[in-house]
């Protein structure tokens, strides 16, 4: 017997009685019998533990409906959607912390304005580049934006922010920790590794840098509309000012994700569904042939793009024809070289809230984690700890 093995026999719920399986780095374990979180350790505050809150998942056989429901639907799978072949989903609760904010930011930045203007010299226009340094200053504000945090360390970008913002948007119905039928309801639990404060820390991060990307872009449009056409922009200085008006925590809560893989021609390929409600909120899809002769036909176009560019640098006798040539050539060779990358490539991702290349393995790894975290118990959920 091992030494987790034994640890998983040690605990038993407080309430009933029964076996709790916990690892080494278990804080709270939640009963899967009468739903009673079991607190473990001696400094996690008691209104924390009795503040979490659940979303109720549907059941896995309507997850997967919802699923099969969906890929029938979608203009690029349903015409395979009879030789899809579906593996058992795989849900998990994921633990997010959502925090209100309001803050008011002022700036102040000195900006190297360099600008072009066409100037009239007796019978013909000529093209003249200018450089001027100019200050900017004004404040930009959050009015009660609501920010997502998912408490697990190391689990960043586009997959989190966009299950994140499907829980806001959609503002599921929760239910208390020990209100939730577990042999109904329960999933594997993945810990929150951030307490109320912690989250509160990254929040104000997130809004304050959302706020300095805003000022910045207010910032250069308005030394844009200040004389010709500018060229370029670049910071020499800036000052900031926050001023925290709101910064609200509501309670830990668990909110239900679900993975459905499925298999076409010998690839593999996922949808990552929120559970409340069975939407997909990121989709794998294989590439098919009409999707790359399109990548082929943007490709060529991105090449003859940037040939023009290229010529009329070569052959520019203004600053703005060899300033369009310039963007001409640059962006058709990024459209040629993304199209031939994704013409190579077996798998699309969709999202409704967007989405970027390489998202799959990132949510990937939340699931993973959970997977290897829950097969070294069996299946008890589990709220807080380093796992």
């Amino acid at each position: 017997m091992t030494e987790d093995q034994s640890l998983v026999q040690a605990f038993r719920c407080s309430r009933c009685g029964a076996p709790l399986d916990v690892t080494p780095e278990t804080i709270i374990a939640v009963c899967r019998y009468c739903g009673y979180p079991n607190v473990l350790v001696d400094n996690l505050p008691e209104e924390e533990i009795t503040s979490i809150r659940v979303v109720p998942s549907l059941p896995e056989k309507e997850i997967l409906e919802k699923a099969m429901e969906r890929t029938r639907r979608d203009p690029d799978l349903k015409g395979i959607a009879d030789q899809i072949r579906w593996r058992k989903p795989y849900g998990v609760y994921m633990p997010f912390y959502t925090v209100t904010a309001s803050l008011d930011l002022e700036y102040w930045m000195k900006l190297r304005v360099r600008y072009v203007e066409n100037v009239r010299r007796g019978n013909r226009w000529e093209t003249r580049t200018y450089s001027r340094t100019i200050d900017v200053s004004g404040k930009v504000s959050l009015h009660d934006e609501k920010i997502p945090i998912l408490a697990r360390k190391g689990v960043h970008g586009f997959s989190v922010k966009a299950m994140g913002l499907h829980y806001i948007n959609k503002n599921p119905d929760t239910v208390p920790l020990s209100g939730l039928d577990w042999k109904k309801y329960g999933l594997n639990t993945l810990s929150a590794e951030f307490s109320r404060s912690d989250a509160e820390d990254i929040a104000l991060e997130i809004g304050l840098n959302r706020l300095k990307a805003r000022a910045y872009e207010e910032a250069v449009s308005r030394a844009r509309g200040w004389r010709g056409r500018v060229v370029n922009v670049k910071v020499l200085a800036r000052r900031y000012n926050l001023d925290i008006k709101k910064l609200e925590v509501e309670p830990l809560t668990l909110v239900p994700y679900w993975r459905l893989t499925y298999e076409y021609r010998g690839g593999i390929y996922r949808y990552y569904v929120s559970g409340w409600d069975g939407e997909v909120v990121i989709a794998e899809e294989p590439v098919l042939p009409k999707h790359r002769i399109g990548y082929l036909l943007a490709g060529i176009g991105g090449g003859g793009l940037s040939s023009l560019g290229a010529v009329m640098a070569a052959t520019a006798q203004t600053h703005t024809t060899a300033f369009l040539g310039a963007i001409f050539f640059v962006g058709g060779v990024i459209l040629s070289y993304t199209m031939g990358r994704r013409i190579l490539s077996t798998v699309r991702v969709e999202s409704p809230y967007g989405g970027s290349e390489g998202i799959e393995e990132e949510v990937e790894k939340v699931f993973e984690k959970a997977e290897s975290l829950f097969d070294m118990v069996t299946g008890a959920p589990i709220i807080g700890g380093d796992v």
